[in-house]
């Protein structure tokens, strides 16, 4: 798996560029390993959780994309808890612990110095409302996306009010009422930016080629899935844990100006789900060489 994944092109590229994604990736990661080594393998003692909480919140500050996984954890917890030998609310507690063990101190420097209470980032309502006129930008490295003249038309509102929506809470109440006048147009819009979640490149470019690239890798993880699913009990819960992961960042990537970019560390967990394929691949040619060698 880790072969395949050092093949997969787009998280070579982000190698190469000066993006916080891979030491985003690096904590991360990390701390889903202490975090599903724990809960599924029923490992006692509370230190994995804090460690984990630890890391988490080293990538909440890299990435504020990360921002409420602390809360999927928790549910993750709450429901794998009757097989664990530790209380829920002691786990629960330590891992918020790790978690905020450096994100208050970061939290209460911004409000030391500018006053505000800031949920790690100021940029949501600016990366919301820019993702809503991907397909009109006027940055000049970006090249044209074509959308139905409807969404375009929309964009164009949108823009002639930019200045207006400078947060989240007027984005939302002006979406809400766009809603209402034409619910046709803002589902097609959110259809296009979830689609485009899993190919769209910053620069708007060669996304045809992104696509095709995508494809094989997509395919292999859902098979992956699938044989996972299949299987129930630990296995079952590492397939759903992953897609719930994964359904976040992709949530929140649809939010936003969404490109394939905010997914890869999100594709990065789901890669670990090819082991079922690769498992079942092996099984059936152990079983072929056993019959072989039985006739």
């Amino acid at each position: 798996i880790a072969l395949l994944w050092t093949t997969y092109p787009f998280s070579l590229w982000l190698s190469k560029q000066p993006n916080s994604e891979l030491p985003f990736m690096v904590f991360f990661y990390a701390s889903c390993y202490l975090f599903f080594r724990s809960i599924y393998y029923k490992r006692s003692g509370w230190l994995p959780y804090y460690f984990s909480g630890l890391l988490l919140g080293f990538s909440m500050l890299i990435r504020p994309i990360a921002v409420f996984i602390p809360i999927i954890f928790i549910i993750f917890i709450i429901f794998k808890v009757k097989q664990l030998t530790s209380s829920s609310s002691l786990l629960v507690s330590v891992f918020l612990l790790g978690v905020l063990t450096l994100v208050l101190p970061w939290e209460g420097y911004v409000r030391f110095k500018t006053g505000r209470f800031l949920l790690l980032s100021e940029n949501g309502a600016m990366a919301i409302r820019g993702g809503l006129i991907f397909a009109i930008s006027d940055v000049s490295y970006k090249q044209e996306v074509k959308v139905p003249e409807d969404v375009r038309q929309l964009m164009e509102e949108i823009k002639a009010n930019y200045s207006e929506l400078d947060s989240t809470g007027r984005i939302v109440q002006y979406l809400s009422d766009e809603f209402i006048q034409q619910p046709v147009t803002i589902i097609k819009l959110f259809a296009i930016k979830t689609a485009r979640s899993w190919y769209a490149t910053d620069r708007q470019s060669l996304e045809g080629l992104t696509l095709l690239i995508q494809i094989p890798y997509i395919t292999i993880i859902l098979i992956g899935s699938v044989i996972g699913w299949k299987k129930s009990g630990k296995t079952r819960s590492y397939v759903i844990s992953l897609w719930v992961i994964t359904l976040y960042f992709w949530s929140m990537n649809i939010l936003v100006t969404s490109t394939l970019r905010y997914m890869v560390p999100a594709i990065g967990l789901l890669f670990v789900l090819i082991s079922q394929l690769s498992l079942s691949l092996h099984n059936r040619v152990g079983k072929r060489n056993l019959i072989k060698m039985s006739n």
